[in-house]
């Protein structure tokens, strides 16, 4: 967002509560900014009554009854538009840019846009409802999921979700499935990391796969990433640049020294 923007203070008793986020929105300007950052969050559910509700609070009756007249005549993404247009919190270009984003995602199917949701939850770190995300998708019957690499992407997220929740013999099964539908070799790794989180053993379709060779790179790529895991701050930023060819190692060790030195310059003063 750029320029000056500003604000009113008309502020709501009864927020908005998105779930999701555990959010609440008390003003017109928060629900912008909610809707432009948070696009794949938002589906036809979006459109309830408690929004309804909300902005007739801020004193937005007409535009309440022009939304709920659009709802029905066009849909959802004309709606968020005619929010952020009349609430007048961005400015033209970034308005331009919303409707770009909004003309793709029409194109999508449902089954994209919902796992681009459940992707969106799994980066927020909202696991618990990005599972559920993706179980909705899976029990929907949308020639998408013909695809198997798109239905192995699901599988994937969804094991990544119950392994950041150390649910991890879910984790192993969900690993499974994708490993079944796109046989990528860094499924194959991913869960041998599981069986030694506590995840069980590997399957026996996929461990028989496994080489000698691929067994000893993984526990090798597991213990580089247990010592990473000890790092924080500054050491984890000098750590990162040690598998460099030495030139280019000896440069970076130089490009941190620089950058390191200016900010305690910079703190110091």
């Amino acid at each position: 967002m750029s320029g000056l923007i500003l604000c009113r203070d008309k502020s709501v008793t009864h927020p908005y509560y998105v779930k999701e986020l555990g959010l609440h929105l008390y003003t017109g300007e928060e629900l912008c900014y909610f809707i432009y950052h948070n696009i794949p969050l938002i589906n036809e559910d979006f459109l309830d009554e408690s929004l309804f509700e909300f902005l007739n609070q801020l004193g937005e009756e007409k535009l309440t009854a022009r939304a709920q007249r659009l709802k029905e005549q066009a849909g959802l993404f004309d709606v968020l538009y005619l929010l952020l247009q009349e609430l007048h919190y961005f400015t033209a270009a970034e308005l331009f840019s919303f409707r770009r984003q909004l003309e793709e995602l029409s194109s999508a199917s449902y089954c994209w846009r919902m796992k681009a949701k459940g992707d969106y939850l799994f980066e927020c770190g909202q696991f618990y409802h990005a599972i559920r995300v993706y179980d909705h998708v899976l029990e929907q019957n949308d020639k998408e999921l013909s695809d198997q690499e798109f239905v192995a992407k699901i599988w994937h997220n969804k094991g990544c979700c119950n392994a950041r929740l150390e649910i991890f013999d879910e984790a192993m099964y969900c690993m499974d499935k994708a490993y079944q539908l796109s046989r990528r070799t860094e499924l194959l790794e991913k869960m041998f990391v599981l069986s030694e989180l506590g995840g069980g053993a590997i399957p026996k379709a996929a461990e028989d796969v496994i080489t000698a060779a691929m067994l000893k790179q993984f526990r090798a790529n597991l213990e580089d990433h247990k010592k990473l895991a000890l790092f924080t701050g500054k050491a984890l930023e000098a750590a990162s640049v040690r598998d460099l060819d030495a030139e280019k190692q000896e440069e970076a060790y130089r490009t941190l020294l620089a950058r390191w030195k200016d900010e305690y310059r910079r703190n110091q003063g």
